[in-house]
């Protein structure tokens, strides 16, 4: 059944801080930079997850390198763990911000890269991992334990990936001819696809050795044109257009992974953010504050089922699914929200006065 409520996410843009207080910069030691006039809470130990801590969120500006370290505890509330002023190059002009099992890698306008690494305590260690003779990358998608590295400009590409230690290891590099408009990291493969032509391939990575295998390649014309969008529940994709809002179900089953088309969906036009939450997923319009939640049902054909259309606040510039929540954020006037998606698939807002800083570009979990 498809229902329209509203949800008072918009309340939060509203509200001012619990007390203003002129921003401070920010040192190796922990200072109340991230959220404006909101008090800062301790880190509860938790289970580690590789080399990170489950459920942390890292944030960082591309303008002026800060960074700034939280998580969302169970009640939904965001605590802050460690904020600093630190401006190492990699950190300025990161254009890319992507969390693998041991490490967040970052990458940036000069082709220079990083590790970060959050311990359980919350704290972060830095491993600079020099230039990249490849790129510029425009795409950086992580899939198993190994990053894949795209240039959509001359179709060049490379894989690596973080060792226990925290550098960066290049595992294989490819000569400039790929040709693809969108690369998405499923559970186990990656998808590939052409908007102009239609075509796409499936592949995966070796787990050992770091090298790419095809396992399908589609022809032009195999897939319409057009999609602007592609997002992954697990094995199951969505294929989306922002024009139309004319929309494609598939799947990659079997082993060693074929794309199967399956069911062409209308989801309605204008959503410019997808976010997968555990086996939901998010539509959003920022520019309208339209959305819909909802999830592929895995029948055959599959379905997408429609669970609410939530009429959110407008100016959402990002959208972050941790282990349990959704973090709302306006980069533009520090406005954000947290709120989670039940197990009818409808969305419940957490009842906290957030007010972060400006200026965050990238705001990455570390929950899967």
């Amino acid at each position: 059944m498809r229902t329209t409520t509203h949800v008072s996410v918009a309340s939060l843009t509203t509200h001012p801080p619990l007390a203003q207080g002129s921003e401070k910069k920010w040192s190796r030691k922990p200072l109340a930079a991230l959220l404006t006039g909101f008090l800062l809470g301790v880190l509860a130990p938790m289970a580690a997850f590789a080399q990170h801590t489950a459920g942390s969120l890292y944030f960082v500006n591309r303008t002026d390198g800060s960074e700034a370290f939280g998580y969302l505890d169970r009640d939904g509330y965001f605590q802050q763990t460690q904020g600093y002023y630190y401006t190492p190059r990699p950190k300025i002009g990161t254009t890319h911000a992507v969390n693998t099992a041991n490490g967040i890698f970052l990458y940036n306008a000069n082709f220079q890269r990083m590790v970060v690494q959050i311990r359980d305590d919350g704290y972060a260690d830095d491993f600079s991992t020099g230039f990249d003779n490849g790129g510029p990358w425009t795409d950086i998608v992580s899939v198993g334990n190994y990053l894949f590295l795209y240039n959509k400009g001359n179709g060049s590409a490379a894989i690596g990936r973080i060792g226990a230690a925290g550098y960066f290891e290049q595992t294989r590099s490819y000569l400039p001819g790929l040709h693809w408009t969108h690369v998405v990291a499923t559970d186990n493969n990656l998808f590939f696809y052409n908007s102009t032509d239609g075509s796409a391939a499936t592949a995966f990575i070796h787990p050992s050795g770091g090298s790419m295998a095809y396992t399908q390649s589609l022809l032009p014309g195999s897939l319409p044109t057009g999609y602007s969008d592609i997002i992954s529940d697990g094995n199951y994709l969505l294929l989306y257009s922002q024009q139309t809002g004319s929309s494609l179900i598939g799947v990659i089953d079997g082993r060693p992974g074929q794309f199967r088309a399956a069911t062409s969906v209308s989801l309605g036009a204008g959503y410019n953010k997808l976010v997968r939450h555990d086996h939901y997923l998010l539509l959003y319009d920022a520019n309208t504050g339209r959305s819909t939640i909802g999830y592929i049902d895995r029948t055959s054909p599959p379905q997408f089922i429609v669970t609410q259309e939530p009429a959110f606040s407008a100016g959402w510039t990002h959208i972050v699914s941790t282990e349990d929540d959704l973090l709302f954020y306006n980069s533009t006037d520090g406005s954000a929200a947290v709120g989670r998606i039940d197990r009818n698939g409808r969305f419940q807002q957490t009842p906290q006065v957030l007010w972060f800083s400006t200026g965050w570009s990238a705001i990455v979990p570390t929950t899967r």
